[in-house]
């Protein structure tokens, strides 16, 4: 259609129309997306077309409504989380992810405080780690539960480690009453409009998050021949790479603790309160700086960050390793 507006004004006319076709486009183009700005959705619909996606390209931050659950309504974003592997084995040994089952779900609420959701049917002990905390069955028969740490969420919109960006581009939550390194949100990379939330140590998507396929042991008779065949044989079944092959590989994530070091080193030093402002980074680099010369520090790089090593007159000739 958009082609065929070029021929001429009378072309262009017929084919910008409505009725030319790009009410079902729209339709078509949104019917498996996540998040498609009501407001955009009207008429004319090639602009709507164009308007929602340029929208979901240009705008990496999340509304307040797009991220909250309501309590009242029952309805909402409801998050999957899971560790990365940088998290470590404490941690991700436990996670129901990498474990092959389902990821734990988790609701924000507009109060900013955090629970758990629980699908109908849904193992308890795999979402909370204890089955006597009761919640609040809702209509569809799912149960939203408090957790027996306490956790709550705030925008952010500089944390230290990253640049500046609109509010609903950081979220930082506390667990316990301490605050964890800063989540960092940006547009999904599988293409459906949806987001995801990601620390040095966790993701959140805001759809729902593909199970870890899990690698089973080879059960054949040792025939080395037929190994290498099956191996051929799954190689080009997965030449298509699926949603889950992209949240599952690790180059898919921007945040790493190369770039959020300075929080995750806070956090581990026992902060309760991670800083925040224009100063953060600076202030810390003066508490921190004749201690950790050389630490990476960051650069701003298409909203996200990229580390570069820090140099001072005492250290700029040593080729000693990063540390």
């Amino acid at each position: 259609l958009l082609s065929i507006t070029s021929v001429n004004k009378q072309f262009f006319a017929i084919c910008s129309k409505d009725e030319a076709g790009w009410e079902n486009l729209c339709f078509q183009l949104w019917k498996d997306k996540i998040f498609v700005d009501e407001a955009l959705q009207k008429s004319p619909y090639i602009n709507a077309y164009r308007k929602t996606t340029e929208e979901a390209i240009t705008r990496q931050h999340i509304h307040h409504h797009e991220f909250c659950f309501d309590p009242v309504t029952e309805k909402g974003t409801i998050w999957n989380f899971r560790f990365k592997d940088a998290a470590g084995p404490d941690w991700t040994s436990w996670d129901p992810w990498w474990n092959g089952k389902e990821p734990r779900q988790m609701i924000f609420l507009p109060d900013g405080t955090v629970q758990s959701y629980l699908s109908q049917g849904q193992d308890h002990s795999d979402v909370v780690g204890n089955p006597q905390v009761f919640g609040h069955v809702l209509q569809n028969g799912a149960t939203r539960m408090d957790i027996p740490v306490n956790m709550t969420w705030r925008f952010s919109a500089q944390p230290m480690d990253f640049p500046k960006r609109p509010v609903g581009s950081y979220i930082r939550i506390s667990v316990g009453g301490r605050d964890v390194p800063t989540y960092a949100i940006r547009r999904s990379p599988t293409s459906n409009w949806g987001f995801i939330a990601e620390s040095c140590w966790g993701v959140y998507t805001s759809f729902k998050m593909p199970k870890k396929i899990l690698n089973e042991p080879d059960s054949s008779s040792g025939d080395g021949g037929n190994i290498l065949m099956n191996s051929f044989e799954q190689h080009e079944t997965r030449q298509v790479r699926t949603d889950g092959d992209i949240l599952e590989d690790s180059d898919t994530f921007l945040v790493t603790n190369e770039v959020q070091w300075r929080e995750a080193l806070l956090y581990n030093f026992g902060a309760m309160i991670l800083p925040e402002g224009d100063n953060a980074t600076e202030d810390f680099n003066r508490m921190f700086g004749q201690t950790l010369q050389n630490r990476p520090t960051t650069v701003q790089v298409d909203d996200f960050v990229e580390p570069v090593p820090v140099t001072t007159d005492d250290n700029r000739n040593d080729n000693t390793d990063e540390q």
